[in-house]
C-alpha cells in the first residue's frame, strides 16, 4: 500500500511518502527504508520504536548505501522538484504516465464472458502499482513483504538499463530481479543523462559546490537541464536561479564529452564543475 500511494499520488499532483517506524527483521528494515529514499522525502519517524538506521546490525551497510545513493542523487533529484514547481510534472510519479502503451505498463487478465461484469470477455486489466519513475529516467521497484528478496519488474518500451552496471536489461516486458546484494533495483531509460555527485557525501551542506559525475546510459548522445538555486532561500521565484544544459557526445576516438551551456543565468552556481563523465551500457 505504501508503494502504490507513493505512484498514485502522483495522478493528483501530491507528493505523499511513506515513513520508516520499525521492522520485523534486517531484510524488511532494508526494504521500508530504500522505498523512503526514494519517495519524495525520505523519513524515518521512529517516534514509539526509537529505531535509529543503524538499530539492525545486518542492514546497516545497506541502509547506508541508500542514504548516500539519494544524496549523491541530489542534482538529479532537484531538477526534478524544479520541474514539480514550474511545470508542474510530478517527480515521483506512476508508470501508466510513463507511456501510452498499456501493455508496456499493465497486466491483462483473460476473460470469461459475463453480461454484467464482462460483457465483452476483455479481462482485467491490473495496473503496474509496485514501481513507479523517480525523476524523468529512473525507475525504482522496491521489495516489500509480498516480494521480499525477489521481485517481477515490467519495463516498458524504449530499452532500459540497471542503474549499477550499465547492463542493458530489456524492453517491453517483464524480469525477476533479486535481492541478494541487498540493492534497490534501479533501471534507467535509454538515451538518459544522468549527473550526480561524484562521491559520497554526510549531509546537504556538503553538496553546494561539489564537482559532478555525469553518467549517460545506453547512447552515443544526451542531454540534461540542470537547475540550480541558493538552495535557502525563495529567489528562485524571482528569477533568482541557473540553468546548466549539459550535452554528452561521444568524440571521433569514442570518448564520452560533456560541455555545457548556462541558457538561464539568475543565480550562482549550485554545484562545482563535471569531474568525470561515465558511460553506463553493455
Amino acid at each position: 500500500e505504501y508503494i502504490t500511494g507513493i505512484s498514485a499520488a502522483s495522478l493528483c499532483g501530491i507528493l505523499w511518502t511513506p515513513e520508516v517506524r520499525q521492522a520485523r527483521n534486517d531484510r524488511e528494515w532494508i526494504n521500508r527504508i530504500q522505498t523512503v529514499c526514494f519517495s519524495p522525502m525520505a523519513k524515518l519517524n521512529a517516534w514509539s520504536s526509537g529505531k535509529k538506521p543503524w538499530s539492525y546490525d545486518g542492514a546497516t551497510e545497506a541502509v547506508r548505501d541508500a542514504i548516500k545513493l539519494r544524496l549523491r542523487l541530489l542534482p538529479y533529484l532537484y531538477t526534478a522538484f524544479a520541474e514539480y514547481y514550474f511545470r508542474g510534472t510530478p517527480p515521483i510519479r506512476a508508470m501508466i504516465l510513463e507511456t501510452t502503451e498499456v501493455l508496456a505498463n499493465q497486466q491483462k487478465t483473460p476473460g470469461t464472458l459475463d453480461d454484467v461484469v464482462d460483457p465483452y470477455a476483455e479481462g482485467k486489466v491490473v495496473e503496474r502499482n509496485d514501481q513507479f519513475m523517480f525523476g524523468p529516467s529512473i525507475l525504482v521497484a522496491p521489495f516489500y513483504e509480498k516480494f521480499a528478496d525477489e521481485r517481477e519488474v515490467t519495463l516498458p518500451a524504449g530499452g532500459w538499463y540497471d542503474f549499477y552496471t550499465g547492463e542493458f536489461v530489456g524492453e517491453n516486458t517483464t524480469i525477476t530481479v533479486s535481492g541478494e546484494d541487498d540493492r534497490l533495483p534501479l533501471f534507467v531509460k535509454k538515451g538518459a543523462v544522468i549527473p550526480m555527485l561524484d562521491a559520497d557525501i554526510n549531509n546537504t551542506k556538503e553538496a553546494y559546490g561539489h564537482p559532478l559525475e555525469v553518467r549517460i546510459y545506453g547512447a552515443s548522445s544526451g542531454q540534461f537541464d540542470l537547475y540550480e538555486d541558493d538552495g535557502k532561500t525563495f529567489d528562485f521565484q524571482k528569477d533568482g536561479f541557473r540553468t546548466r544544459r549539459i550535452i554528452v557526445s561521444k568524440n571521433d576516438r569514442g570518448q564520452m564529452n560533456a560541455t555545457e551551456h548556462v541558457f538561464h543565468d539568475g543565480a550562482a552556481p549550485l554545484y562545482g564543475p563535471i569531474q568525470s563523465v561515465t558511460f553506463m551500457g553493455r
